[in-house]
């Protein structure tokens, strides 16, 4: 048997700051990487949403569906920007706003239908196949803002070139009037 010797080779010193910066950038991209991730665990938009709702601190976000070719084209007329690539998402922010401004009890006062768990179902259909999509104003984050609109049902998004997503920010529900 034939033993072989490693002779290592000399190591280069850190200063203690730097491998405490670095400790900090590794574990703060780490936080980040499971913070975003993509639909942990095969978690459904329901899950997704009941969770949201239960923790009021939690940012994640529920990537939906990504944009298909077709409707690209569309959005870079729209948006006047190169869309392709991009994702529909939404977060968990836009979950607890909705929930708050959009629920049964708020909307009845003003004669329109609350937003349900079975509602979240659709906002994906929406998304992909609406009947109209507008440009908004921007938003106050200078963010471009989008209105999807099928049959009664009306999205609002805004456009995140670095994130490569289009995120929902609120979704209501208008009711026809006699």
């Amino acid at each position: 048997m034939r033993i072989l010797k490693y002779e290592a080779e000399e190591k280069t010193k850190f200063p203690p700051w730097m491998i405490v910066v670095l400790m900090i950038a590794l574990i703060g991209g780490i936080s980040f990487f499971v913070n975003q991730s993509e639909n942990a665990d095969d978690e459904t938009l329901e899950e997704f949403v009941e969770k949201a709702k239960e923790n009021k601190s939690e940012k994640r976000y529920y990537q939906l569906a990504k944009i298909p070719y077709e409707l690209v084209e569309q959005l870079n007329e729209i948006t006047d920007k190169d869309l392709k690539g991009f994702s529909f998402s939404i977060t968990t922010d836009a979950i607890r706003h909705i929930e708050k401004k959009h629920n049964e009890e708020n909307e009845r006062v003003k004669g329109q239908k609350g937003i349900t768990l079975q509602d979240y179902s659709i906002i994906a259909d929406i998304l992909l196949h609406p009947d109209f999509i507008s440009n908004e104003e921007n938003a106050k984050n200078g963010a471009q803002t989008l209105r999807f609109t099928k049959s009664n049902h009306t999205i609002i998004t805004q456009v995140f070139t670095k994130k490569k997503t289009i995120s929902v920010v609120t979704y209501y529900i208008k009711t026809s009037k006699p």
